[in-house]
C-alpha cells in the first residue's frame, strides 16, 4: 500500500514527495533493525528514476495537431490501467503522430519509442529493441537477457511504431515480456492488431470534416500563403480524401502550383498525383505506396478477395462479399479488417466499408488480374438471383404474408434486398448502362442502314439484316453470359427494388428510377421471366400513383393481350394495365379483388389529387369493407387502409386518424417483419402525432420530442417526423427553433427538385410549414433568417404551380396549403397601406374554400383561420364573403390571378 502511494505521489504532486514518503519509511525500518522490502525499492527506484526522466526516439510535436485531443486522452486513459494498448488504423491515418503525441505527454520516468518501419521480417528485433532503449551491446546469448531487464526498470514505457510487417514477431517477443514485467508499458502502431491477449485496441478513425478542412487550411497556406480557397471546392475534394490525415496533407501541398478544384478534377483513378516531400518515409510518398504496403502483407487470397470486394457499393454486407469470393468470405473479410484495409460497422448487422484510396487501388489490381469479367458477372448473377424471388403477392398466404409457407425464408430475402440495397442499385445502373450502349449501338446500325438505302436492294437489305443479327447476338452475350435480356434484368431489379421502397417510405428512390424504368417495362418481352418482371414492375408503379402519376394510357394500349404460358396473376394485371382510366370506376366493383384493390387505389388517389378527398375517402371504405374478407395479400389490405389514413389526415379528422391507427397496427401483423417495421413506425408516430395535434399541449408535445429519434425512421418518414418535430417546438413556444427545423427539412425536400422538378408535393408542403412557422417569429428572427426570401420564392413558386396550363401531376390540396400560408405570411409581413394585406386575405379564404391538405395541424383549416383572423379579422371576413359565392373552377382560377398580383409586386 505504501508503494502504491509513492508512486501515486510521485504521479500527481512530485517524485520528492515519494522519496520523502520513502526515506521516512526507511528511517523507521532501520530503528527496529529491517529494511525496505523490493517493493518499496522498486517504488523509490521508479521515484528516482522520474527525478531525470528519460526520453528516447521522440519526434518534435507537429506545430498543428488537430482533431486527436480525444484519442490522446483515450489511450493515456487506456495505458493507466493496460499493459499493451495498439493503435490499429489504415496507412496514412495519423497512428505514429497520435502515439508521438501520447509519449511526449506520458509521465513515466522512461519513454523509449522504436521505430520499427524498416525493420525486415525476420532481423534480430531485440537487438532493434536494446539499440531504441539505449543498452550497451552485449553477447547474442545474453540479448534476451539484457533486453528483459531493460524493460523490467520501473516506469518504462515502450512505444513500437509501425509494426504490422513483423507482428507476430512482436507479439512472440513482447508478450512474455509482459507477463514477467508488471510495470511495463507498450504502446504499438500498427495497421493489424498484435493479437495478444493483454492487448486494447483502440482504432483509429479518420478526421471529422471541421479538423479535416482545418489540417488542409493550415498545410495548404504554408505550401502557398494567401491563395484563396473555395469552400464549395474544399468541400467536395474532402469527401474524397475521406479524413485520411496524410491524404489531406499531400493534396494540401499540391496547391503550391494547383487550386482545390483543380486537384479535385485530376485525383479520381490517379491517386499517384498527390505525392510527399523527399524526406518522407517511402512508404508515405504517395497514396498508392501506403496501400501498396498494406497490400504486400496480403496473401494471395486476400489480395484476390480486396480487389473483388472494391467492385462492391460501401456498406455492403457478409452475403454479398460470400456472392463474390465464396465460402472463405468470413475469413478473408475479418483479415481485411485486421489490416485496417476495411472498416466494419454495425447497424443492426455488420456492414463493410472501403476508403476510395483503397478502392482505386483495388480495381486497379482487379483490371490487372483479368478478372473483372467473372466478377462482375458473379455480382450480377447474386443479385438477379435474390431479385427473381421477390414476387408480386396474390392472393392470402402468397408472398409477403406473415402466414404463408415460406415466409420465414422469404422474410430473410426480404431483409437481405433491404441490407444490401445499395449493392443492387449498383448492378441496376451497370446493366441500365448496358440497355444505353445497346440502344445506341442499334442506332448506328439504323443509321448505317439508313444511309446505305436506295440502290442494288437485295444485296443491301441483306447487309442490314446481317448488321441487326450482329447486334441481337451481341446483345445476348453481354447479357451476364447468362442469355438475358439486360432489359429484363432492369425490369426485374428495378421490380425488387419498387417493392422494398414501397414498404420503407423511400418515395424519392421511387419517383427517382420509377420514369426511368417505365419505358422499359412497356416494350415487348421476348420471354416469361421478362414478361413477369415487366408486369410486375408496372403493377407496383400503377399502385404509387398517388406520387408517380396515372400510368401514361398509350403503354397501356401497346401492350399485348395475352402472352403465351402467362399464369393468372399476370393476366389479371395485363387486364388492368390496358384498361383506360376512365374505366377504373367500373374496375373498383370487379369479381378479382387484385383488380378491384388496384382500381380503387388509383381512382382514390385521383380524386384526392383533384380535391375530391370525400369522394376518395368513399371509395377506399367502400373498398375495405368489401375486401376484407376476400382472398387478398394482407399488404394491400395495409395499403388500402393507409390511403384511408392519408385521406382522413388530409381532411384533418385527427380523431378518427388515431383511433384507425390502432386497427391498421393489427394489419401489420399479417405481413413479413421485414415489411412491417416501418409502417409499424409509421402508424405509431401518426397515432401520437394526431393525439398532439387534438390537444396539443406542452408536456404531450416535450414527451413525443424525447421518444422519438428521427435519425432512425426510415426514408421519407424521417423527413415528415423532423418537419412535424418543428410543429411539437412550435407547440412549446420556441418559434426559432421550430422555423430552423422548417428550413432543414426544405433543404431536404430540394432534393426532390432534381428528381421530380419544382414544385413537388414534398416541397410545396414544407414551404407552407416554412412560411406558417415563420408568422410566429419576431423582425429580429425573421430577418435573421431570411423570412422575407423564402416568401418570395414560395410566391413565384405557387405562381407558377397555379398557372401552369398543363401540370405533369396536379395535387390541389397541396397547392391550396402553399396557397393559405402564403396568404397567411402575406397578411402578417405586407407593410401598412397597401394592397398586400387584402391579397393575402382573400388567398387564405380562397384556399380553404377549395380545401387544403392538412396533414400537419400547421395547414388546417382550424389554425389557419385562427390566425389570419389574429392578424387581421375585419379584413379576413371581408375576404371570405368576396369568395363563398364562386365554385371551385373560378376559385382557383382566383387564386391563380392573386398569385400572379403577389409576384408582379415582388419583381
Amino acid at each position: 500500500v505504501l508503494a502504491a502511494l509513492m508512486r501515486a505521489e510521485a504521479w500527481v504532486r512530485s517524485p520528492a514527495t515519494a522519496l520523502e514518503i520513502y526515506e521516512d519509511y526507511r528511517l523507521r525500518l532501520r530503528e527496529q533493525g529491517a529494511v525496505p522490502g523490493p517493493a518499496m525499492r522498486a517504488a523509490h527506484e521508479a521515484a528516482l528514476a522520474s527525478e531525470s526522466p528519460v526520453r528516447r526516439g521522440l519526434e518534435p510535436a507537429p506545430e498543428h495537431f488537430l482533431g486527436r485531443e480525444e484519442d490522446v486522452t483515450a489511450v493515456l486513459k487506456a495505458l493507466s490501467t493496460r499493459q499493451l494498448v495498439t493503435i490499429t488504423g489504415p496507412g496514412g491515418v495519423g497512428k505514429t503522430t497520435l502515439a508521438q503525441a501520447v509519449a511526449a505527454r506520458s509521465r513515466r520516468p522512461a519513454v523509449y519509442v522504436a521505430a520499427l518501419a524498416d525493420v525486415a521480417p525476420g532481423a534480430d528485433l531485440i537487438r532493434v529493441l536494446l539499440d531504441a532503449l539505449g543498452s550497451p551491446p552485449v553477447a547474442e546469448a545474453d540479448s534476451r537477457r539484457s533486453l528483459g531487464a531493460a524493460l523490467a526498470s520501473p516506469g518504462t514505457f515502450l512505444v513500437l511504431d509501425n509494426c504490422e510487417h513483423v507482428a507476430e514477431e512482436v507479439a512472440d517477443l513482447i508478450g512474455p515480456f509482459l507477463a514477467s514485467c508488471t510495470g511495463l508499458r507498450v504502446l504499438a502502431t500498427s495497421r493489424r492488431p498484435l493479437d495478444l491477449g493483454a492487448e486494447h485496441v483502440h482504432r483509429l478513425q479518420p478526421l471529422d470534416h471541421a479538423s479535416s478542412a482545418g489540417l488542409f487550411r493550415v498545410r495548404a497556406l504554408a505550401a502557398r500563403p494567401g491563395q484563396m480557397i473555395d469552400e464549395a471546392d474544399l468541400e467536395l475534394l474532402l469527401d474524397r480524401l475521406e479524413g485520411i490525415p496524410l491524404a489531406i496533407e499531400l493534396a494540401a501541398a499540391r496547391t503550391r502550383t494547383l487550386s482545390a478544384g483543380q486537384i479535385l478534377a485530376r485525383l479520381p483513378g490517379r491517386p499517384d498525383l498527390l505525392t510527399g516531400a523527399r524526406n518522407a518515409p517511402a512508404r508515405q510518398r504517395t497514396l498508392t505506396a501506403v496501400i501498396q504496403w498494406s497490400w504486400n502483407l496480403l496473401d494471395a487470397a486476400e489480395r484476390r478477395g480486396l480487389a473483388r470486394l472494391a467492385v462492391l457499393a460501401d456498406g455492403f454486407t457478409l452475403a454479398a462479399a460470400e456472392a463474390l469470393i465464396g465460402v472463405g468470405a468470413a475469413d478473408i473479410l475479418d483479415a481485411l479488417v485486421a489490416h485496417s484495409l476495411l472498416s466494419v460497422r454495425d447497424h443492426g448487422v455488420p456492414r463493410f466499408h472501403m476508403l476510395v484510396t483503397v478502392r482505386d487501388f483495388a480495381l486497379a489490381q482487379l483490371a490487372d488480374s483479368g478478372d473483372e469479367a467473372e466478377t462482375a458477372g458473379r455480382l450480377r448473377d447474386w443479385v438477379l438471383d435474390m431479385c427473381s424471388e421477390i414476387r408480386l403477392s396474390s392472393g392470402a398466404r402468397s408472398f409477403g404474408d406473415a402466414g404463408g409457407p415460406q415466409a420465414e425464408r422469404q422474410n430473410r430475402l426480404f431483409q437481405q434486398l433491404r441490407d444490401d440495397e445499395a449493392v443492387v442499385i449498383q448492378v441496376l445502373e451497370h446493366v441500365l448502362q448496358e440497355v444505353r450502349e445497346t440502344q445506341e449501338t442499334q442506332k448506328t446500325v439504323s443509321g448505317r442502314a439508313h444511309r446505305d438505302g436506295g440502290g442494288a436492294g437485295g444485296d443491301r437489305n441483306q447487309d442490314r439484316n446481317q448488321d441487326r443479327e450482329q447486334v441481337q447476338e451481341q446483345c445476348g452475350e453481354d447479357a451476364g453470359r447468362g442469355a438475358t435480356d439486360p432489359q429484363d434484368d432492369a425490369c426485374l431489379i428495378g421490380a425488387a427494388l419498387m417493392r422494398l421502397w414501397s414498404v420503407t417510405w423511400s418515395y424519392d428512390r421511387v419517383a427517382d428510377y420509377a420514369p426511368r424504368l417505365i419505358e422499359l417495362a412497356a416494350r415487348p418481352a421476348r420471354s416469361l421471366r421478362g414478361n413477369e418482371a415487366r408486369l410486375t414492375f408496372m403493377a407496383l408503379y400503377a399502385s404509387l400513383s398517388g406520387l408517380l402519376g396515372p400510368l401514361p394510357e398509350r403503354i397501356g394500349k401497346e401492350l399485348p393481350r395475352s402472352f403465351d404460358g402467362e399464369d393468372p396473376s399476370m393476366a389479371r394485371v395485363r387486364r388492368f394495365l390496358r384498361a383506360p382510366a376512365g374505366h377504373w370506376p367500373d374496375l373498383v366493383h370487379d369479381a378479382d379483388p387484385w383488380v378491384a384493390w388496384i382500381a380503387g387505389r388509383c381512382l382514390s388517389a385521383q380524386l384526392e389529387n383533384a380535391g375530391m378527398s370525400e369522394a376518395a375517402l368513399d371509395i377506399v371504405e367502400n373498398l375495405l369493407n368489401r375486401l376484407r374478407e376476400a382472398d387478398l395479400a394482407g399488404i394491400y389490405l395495409l395499403e388500402l387502409s393507409s390511403s384511408r389514413l392519408q385521406v382522413l389526415m388530409t381532411l384533418g379528422r385527427y380523431e378518427q386518424v388515431a383511433d384507425e391507427c390502432t386497427r391498421a397496427l393489427e394489419l401489420v401483423d399479417r405481413l413479413l417483419p421485414a415489411w412491417g417495421v416501418s409502417y409499424r413506425k409509421a402508424l405509431e408516430l401518426d397515432r401520437a402525432y394526431c393525439q398532439a395535434y387534438i390537444s396539443p399541449r406542452n408536456d404531450l408535445a416535450s414527451a413525443l420530442l424525447a421518444a422519438t429519434d428521427v435519425s432512425s425512421l426510415p426514408g421519407t418518414l424521417r423527413f415528415v417526423a423532423r418537419s412535424v418535430s418543428g410543429e411539437l417546438e412550435l407547440i412549446q413556444g420556441r418559434a426559432r427553433r421550430a422555423a430552423l427545423i422548417q428550413r432543414e427539412s426544405l433543404r431536404y425536400a430540394g432534393r426532390w427538385r432534381s428528381i421530380m422538378g419544382a414544385g413537388s408535393p414534398w416541397e410545396l408542403y414544407i414551404l407552407g410549414m416554412c412560411l406558417v412557422t415563420d408568422v410566429e417569429l419576431d423582425e429580429a428572427e425573421a430577418a435573421e433568417l431570411d423570412a422575407p426570401d423564402i416568401r418570395a420564392r414560395a410566391v413565384r413558386l405557387l405562381c407558377d404551380m397555379l398557372t401552369d396550363p398543363a401540370p405533369q401531376q396536379r395535387d390541389v390540396p397541396t397547392i391550396m396549403a402553399l396557397t393559405a400560408a402564403v396568404g397567411l405570411s402575406t397578411m402578417v409581413a405586407a407593410a401598412s397601406g397597401t394592397t398586400q394585406p387584402a391579397t393575402g386575405a382573400e388567398l387564405v379564404a380562397t384556399a380553404l374554400t377549395v380545401g387544403t391538405n392538412q396533414t400537419c395541424r400547421l395547414l388546417s383549416h382550424g389554425y389557419l383561420r385562427d390566425r389570419a383572423r389574429t392578424a387581421d379579422a375585419r379584413l379576413f371576413a371581408d375576404a371570405e364573403t368576396r369568395v363563398r359565392h364562386l365554385d371551385r373552377a373560378r376559385l382557383l382560377t382566383h387564386a391563380a390571378g392573386l398569385a400572379r398580383r403577389l409576384a408582379n409586386e415582388a419583381g
